[in-house]
């Protein structure tokens, strides 16, 4: 989502309807047809027009009559390039028109990763998430969604809270501003910043991060070869006070019952859940970053005020 299907569209603005070549690995073919691709591929692709007509897949050298190599709309690191935002608004608009155009979505949305594998998580999601219910957010869970489905949730949307992750790529294929009010809840220092502010920025009305909400405190999972922490599947505590003066300010929710003592209780919950599934069989889990980390949630703990504003 992040890179190579924006060159589809420059090539279709470009009326350049040849087949698309698809580059796998020589001597390893996982994928040998279309129909081997992923579903979510298979939808991304059709969204798109690319039908399976459309495929060529190769992986040995190919000598082809004609090649045209297209520069990418977008990429993970730089975001969308001057003029395709709007290329994509009119070409994807009408689409979602045509498909969902009469469906209506929930107003708020909190993008949630709260039932994904205990990592990359914010501890305690789940019980942030139903206080953030009891205000009229619905809690978005894009993997139980298909494709267009998500990015019509997201276009129609009054106010979108993505809990920083890949879910954000979501929304790759909606043009300028065609999103209103977009926040993401970060995790780890400045990962929201490189990698998804420029997914999400150009194209909403109004778009923040919630910075200073969390702290990332670590993972009990390593490189197998180097032992060094592996930070994508490490987990964050949610600082409550910050946390509720983010939401007011933005005038996102109240969170008048947010209790320090009972979030540290369900963030003690989902500690214990990620360290079980780091030291599963065949695990990556390390030992000495496991006990770095349980004393970074500890510290957390003793740090944390028992009183506040909203805060029990």
């Amino acid at each position: 989502m992040a890179e190579f299907v924006h060159r589809i569209v420059p090539a279709r603005v470009r009326g350049l309807n040849f087949p698309f070549l698809f580059v796998s690995t020589r001597g390893h073919n996982p994928y040998p047809s279309y129909g081997d691709f992923p579903d979510f591929v298979k939808e991304a692709l059709t969204f798109l027009g690319v039908l399976p007509r459309d495929v060529r897949i190769v992986n040995c050298n190919t000598i082809v009559e004609t090649l045209h190599v297209i520069e990418a709309g977008s990429d993970l690191y730089g975001g969308p390039k001057p003029g395709y935002l709007e290329a994509i608004a009119k070409y994807c608009g009408p689409r979602l028109d045509a498909r969902h155009g009469t469906v209506s979505r929930p107003r708020r949305l909190y993008v949630s990763r709260s039932a994904l594998k205990p990592q990359g998580m914010i501890l305690g999601e789940a019980w942030f998430e139903q206080h953030l219910e009891r205000e009229g957010f619905t809690v978005f869970r894009p993997e139980e969604w298909r494709f267009s489905p998500q990015m019509d949730h997201y276009r129609k949307a009054e106010i979108v809270i993505f809990s920083e992750g890949s879910s954000c790529h979501g929304a790759e294929f909606l043009g300028k501003e065609m999103m209103q009010r977009t926040f993401i809840l970060p995790r780890r220092d400045n990962g929201a910043k490189e990698f998804l502010q420029p997914v999400l920025k150009n194209r909403s009305q109004m778009f923040s991060i919630l910075d200073g909400c969390t702290k990332y405190i670590g993972s009990a999972a390593a490189n197998n070869l180097s032992r060094t922490p592996l930070p994508r599947t490490g987990v964050s505590w949610l600082d409550v006070e910050k946390t509720i003066a983010a939401f007011r300010a933005h005038g996102l929710a109240e969170l008048a019952d947010f209790s320090q003592r009972d979030y540290a209780t369900a963030a003690r919950v989902d500690l214990d859940r990620h360290l079980a599934f780091q030291s599963r069989p065949g695990g990556p889990y390390d030992a000495e970053h496991a006990a770095a980390l349980v004393a970074a949630f500890e510290q957390c703990e003793s740090v944390a005020p028992v009183a506040g504003s909203g805060v029990g």
